[in-house]
């Protein structure tokens, strides 16, 4: 049996996780320390929220590892963000199409992951 704990990831998957991190807090204008610290203001939640739910989406990471990078989070509190993200585009989906805001800003949030210019500063990734 291993004694690495659960949350340990590769340094790939650390750095693509970083890259989310640090993607959605520019893009909510805000740090990367306010999506995996403990305050829990509203301008925040929505922001961590669709990057837990992005990391979940785009990475192969089990829901504790997920929760570590999030500040030691529980594996309820990203089943928690993932559901809620998920019922937001279903709800706007079903009442307004799928051309709303969040589908648009997630979207968007995905193309800038994708795209955004990288330099890549051991431990972490900084945008350029």
């Amino acid at each position: 049996m291993s004694s690495v704990p659960q949350y340990t990831l590769r340094r790939d998957q650390r750095a693509e996780v970083q890259r989310i991190l640090q993607v959605v807090a520019a893009f909510f204008r805000l740090n990367v320390s306010d999506l995996t610290g403990k305050r829990r203001f509203a301008s925040f939640v929505w922001a961590r929220h669709c990057a837990m739910y992005l990391v979940r989406k785009r990475l192969a990471l089990s829901l504790p590892q997920i929760g570590g990078q999030f500040g030691g989070r529980d594996h309820t509190s990203v089943i928690h963000a993932v559901g809620r993200v998920e019922a937001q585009l279903a709800e706007d989906t079903l009442v307004w199409g799928p051309n709303t805001a969040s589908h648009k800003q997630l979207a968007l949030l995905e193309e800038l992951i994708d795209n955004a210019p990288v330099a890549v500063t051991a431990p972490f990734l900084r945008l350029v």
